[in-house]
């Protein structure tokens, strides 16, 4: 959460502190964000599709359902209902 408000309302890319005051613009705590290629993703378990994923399929068969898939096959179309919902276009 900015500490400062203005930041809420001016659309652009924010230092975490201001270059020229040294004023942080953000808790100083986002600091002590990981970077990327700091980050263990080796240690992440991998990917796999709903058409692949046999523990899914398993739960399928076992309570008799007919249709299935993951959080990641609904995100678009789930997306899309709430652009049209809210009114907003869809940026994607």
């Amino acid at each position: 959460m900015p500490t400062n408000t203005r930041l809420a309302f001016s659309p652009s890319v924010h230092f975490v502190r201001d270059p020229r005051s040294h004023v942080y613009n953000f808790e100083t705590e986002i600091e002590r964000v990981p970077q990327a290629e700091e980050f263990a993703f080796h240690r992440l378990p991998q990917y796999i599709t709903a058409s692949e994923d046999e523990d899914l399929y398993e739960l399928v068969k076992r309570n008799d359902m007919k249709y299935y898939g993951s959080t990641s096959t609904l995100t678009k179309a789930l997306s899309q209902i709430y652009f049209y919902i809210s009114g907003q276009s869809c940026r994607a």
